[in-house]
C-alpha cells in the first residue's frame, strides 16, 4: 500500500509511537511498483520498525509535513 498524506503532528507523533517506529538511516530504494506520485524529498526523515520488520517505510518531510506510508505485508 503506498498512501500520501499530511496528518496533524499529534497525529504522526501517536502513529510512529503506536507503531514503535524509529528513525532509520538505511538506504531504502523506491520499489519498482509505486505509483510516480510516491516521491519521499530530500527533506524527508525515514522511519522503521524496531526489531522485526517486512519491509515497511514511513517518512515524513520535515519542512512541508506531508507523509509517504509504504506498508508491505508478505
Amino acid at each position: 500500500m503506498y498512501l500520501k498524506l499530511k496528518p496533524s503532528k499529534t497525529w504522526w507523533d501517536d502513529f510512529v509511537k503506536q507503531n514503535s517506529l524509529t528513525v532509520d538511516t538505511t538506504k531504502w530504494s523506491k520499489p519498482d511498483d509505486a505509483p510516480n506520485w510516491f516521491e519521499p524529498t530530500k527533506n524527508t526523515k525515514q522511519y522503521g520498525q524496531a526489531g522485526f520488520s517486512q519491509g515497511s517505510q514511513y517518512f515524513k518531510d520535515t519542512t512541508t509535513g506531508i507523509c509517504y506510508i509504504y506498508e508491505i505485508q508478505l
